[in-house]
């Protein structure tokens, strides 16, 4: 059987053409919201940036409108600024009681010898009760045995 070139490219377009009409073809789902809740949704938040998504849905309930928050943190506008603060901000707030400090000389972390980075003695149980010592302003504490 012999076929001219130009009907096996017709049946590779036909079905290209059935395919993708198939794919892109509309399915039921769950309704989509209406244009004028999006458009609330988005004012709301603009206009009170300090509320969160359950302020805004109790808002919405109080006028009628049904919104669960998953839908209210869809719709609504997107942050453009970092959440939280970059951490040269941090050091020029804390510079001034940070001045003092050695982030060096303490650590007590455990490495993979179980072992601190800074060696020191194995203390006993006998040789008192386990307390703990704040460093680096109290963000880390290295864990000492007092002598009873």
């Amino acid at each position: 059987m012999i076929l001219q070139p130009e009907t096996v490219i017709g049946w590779q377009r036909t079905g290209f053409r059935l395919f993708w009409r198939w794919k892109s073809r509309h399915r039921m789902g769950r309704p989509g919201k209406d244009r004028e809740l999006i458009q609330l949704i988005g004012r709301m938040w603009s206009a009170n940036p300090t509320w969160g998504s359950p302020r805004i849905r109790d808002e919405l309930a109080k006028l009628g409108l049904q919104a669960s928050t998953a839908t209210i943190r869809k719709y609504r506008p997107k942050s453009r600024r970092r959440p939280s603060q970059s951490w040269w901000t941090f050091l020029r707030n804390h510079a001034g009681t940070m001045a003092g400090m050695n982030y060096h000389e303490v650590c007590s972390q455990r490495s993979l010898a179980h072992d601190s980075p800074i060696p020191r003695p194995v203390q006993l149980p006998d040789t008192g009760k386990v307390i703990e010592i704040p460093m680096v302003g109290g963000l880390h504490h290295q864990c000492l045995r007092q002598a009873a």
